[in-house]
């Protein structure tokens, strides 16, 4: 249900980062390099795959949707930065994440108000055939 939406958020999030990394580069910034994994990062990996098996995946959608809301929260906080400081270009750059992330969120936001409207009329159903076979 999720899977094309998640792969383009993905393929987006990609994007960003090359945007992102260029604007750091205007600043003065090396942009940043692939770190080698260590032992501590595999096992935070492994942490959060066994808390992931026991959560539904209306909670895992939550998550994700808080996720998304808080990066939205700081990209316009960092436009509104740029523009103060006069960068138009990176602040119009950075708005356009702000545009894709917004309406990933909203997609994300349907899906999962479409799955809790099926979360609840699976448990009606449930009842009445419960109610049914009383």
């Amino acid at each position: 249900m999720f899977a094309v939406l998640y792969h383009e958020i993905a393929s987006a999030d990609e994007r960003h980062v090359a945007v992102i990394e260029k604007i750091v580069i205007r600043y003065g910034s090396a942009p940043s390099r692939p770190r080698k994994e260590g032992v501590s990062v595999a096992l935070g990996r492994f942490k959060d795959k066994v808390i992931e098996m026991g959560t539904s995946p209306s909670d895992l959608l939550r998550q994700d949707l808080l996720a998304k809301s808080d990066v939205i929260h700081w990209q316009i906080a960092w436009v509104r930065v740029l523009r103060s400081n006069g960068d138009e270009q990176s602040a119009t750059e950075l708005a356009s994440i702000v545009s894709e992330d917004q309406a990933h969120h909203v997609a994300l936001l349907e899906g999962f108000s479409r799955m809790i409207e099926l979360e609840g009329l699976a448990k009606s159903a449930d009842a009445k055939m419960t109610a049914v076979s009383k």
